[in-house]
């Protein structure tokens, strides 16, 4: 039967929740911990205190180093430390805003593949539409969806050049702020060219005493701590703090599967954990390279849906907005390849091919009330495919039309009856006349 179905085409992949953002923790200190103020799984806003390492030595090496120092190297040293601490600080702030405007760009050029991806998608509805001589009314329809694609890429490109130009600004006025505290220490040292190698490694003391107290640099949660109160902290992360409110799915694609993904194709996710409850994402990057089971992305999961124990590549996968979901929990997720919903369609099997190359199918008009039918020949154009059914478009056909199923041994004008029809479990109810064929 000539029906509209969902034609979207779709490959499944599973993989595990991470974090968009996951910072290490670590210090150019040595010596003890002192006091920890979180626990491994703890929450932290960005700025809390985590920790402060032992400064008892520290405090002792100053106290001996200003007995010795004029109250005037004393205080060009505490200068200086001041003047470093502001360039580090501008440079950690470099980072910090460049790592957001970044970020800001990548999104921008997510959603503007997912922008053109839906365009392109309109514009080939269009051309088939024409092609095939449709009524008025729909390829004014199907124009119209074009135009408002075009108008959301434009939207989306200009997004981009926005985000892009942000980042360029960003990059010139944080190395501006680099370069007036880099500008400060370098006229500080000329006036002090009589610095003496006490009031340097005065300075370098205070500077280290700033450091004891580390602060979390964005909000999370703690994934990993490696060090207990009393530990001596030499090199290595201290611990990880991951974001646990924008989140990333992580999934393993095959090799015929990462060369169909694309970044900004749309996705929805469900995880069992939250009863299948289903979350939007976009495709954000298609990791093109083959890696081992055990290095794979997602831990080397072996029984996703749709890729098979070979998969190999990887893709990560944005999810919208605040969700329920935890750090390491497993999702599965639908990434859409081509969307194609309402579209008319037949079974694969009714569509035949001329002599001249160009498809057509057997409609089946009521002929009698002896249940009979009569074919007549009509010719389509298919589109887009599913596993079962194939998209078609004719003027001559319209939703709930009978076509004839099998048609390769029916002939255009015949009349044939509908005495083998199949019933739900699949199995024949009857009937072996040779012009019996099945009318869907």
């Amino acid at each position: 039967m000539v029906e509209k179905r969902d034609l979207s085409s779709v490959i499944y992949a599973s993989g595990t929740i991470a974090s968009q953002s996951r910072v290490a923790i670590t210090t150019e200190l040595t010596g003890k911990v002192k006091e920890l103020y979180v626990q491994l799984g703890d929450y932290v806003e960005a700025g809390t205190p985590l920790l402060v390492m032992d400064d008892s030595e520290l405090r002792k090496k100053i106290d001996e180093l200003e007995k010795q120092l004029s109250d005037q190297d004393i205080l060009k040293a505490k200068q200086k430390e001041i003047n470093e601490r502001a360039l580090a600080n501008a440079r950690a702030e470099q980072t910090e805003t460049l790592a957001s405007a970044s970020q800001a760009v990548s999104e921008a050029q997510t959603k503007l593949d997912a922008a053109n991806q839906m365009y392109s998608t309109a514009q080939k509805a269009c051309e088939t539409l024409v092609a095939n001589g449709a009524e008025q009314e729909e390829l004014a329809l199907a124009q119209q969806n074009q135009a408002e694609a075009q108008s959301a890429a434009d939207a989306a490109k200009q997004a981009l050049t926005e985000a892009q130009n942000a980042y360029n600004s960003a990059v010139r006025t944080t190395n501006g702020q680099i370069q007036s505290a880099q500008d400060t220490i370098d006229t500080q040292s000329i006036g002090n060219a009589d610095n003496n190698e006490a009031a340097s490694t005065l300075a370098d003391l205070y500077r280290q005493l700033e450091q004891v107290t580390i602060a979390a640099p964005q909000s999370g949660i703690i994934t990993s701590l490696n060090i207990s109160v009393g530990s001596i902290v030499t090199t290595g992360d201290l611990m990880v703090i991951e974001d646990n409110k924008n989140l990333k799915l992580t999934v393993s694609l095959s090799e015929t599967e990462v060369l169909n993904v694309k970044s900004g194709m749309s996705a929805n996710i469900k995880a069992n954990a939250l009863q299948d409850a289903e979350m939007k994402g976009t495709v954000s990057k298609v990791i093109n390279f083959a890696g081992s089971s055990s290095d794979n992305t997602n831990g080397g999961m072996s029984n996703m849906e749709g890729a098979g124990s070979s998969a190999s590549y990887s893709a990560e996968i944005l999810i919208e907005g605040e969700t329920s979901l935890l750090l390491g929990m497993n999702a599965k997720a639908e990434i859409v390849l081509t969307e194609k919903k309402e579209a008319l369609s037949v079974a694969y099997d009714s569509i035949l091919t001329d002599e001249d190359g160009k498809s057509y199918v057997l409609a089946a008009d009521y002929y009698n009330d002896e249940g009979t039918y009569k074919t007549r020949k009509v010719s389509v154009t298919p589109g887009e495919q599913g596993d079962y059914y194939t998209e078609i478009s004719s003027d001559k056909l319209e939703e709930g039309m009978l076509v004839v199923m099998y048609p390769d041994s029916v002939t255009e004008g015949e009349v044939i009856t509908n005495a083998e029809i199949l019933d739900s479990e699949g199995n024949s109810s009857g009937g072996s006349d040779t012009e019996s064929v099945i009318v869907d």
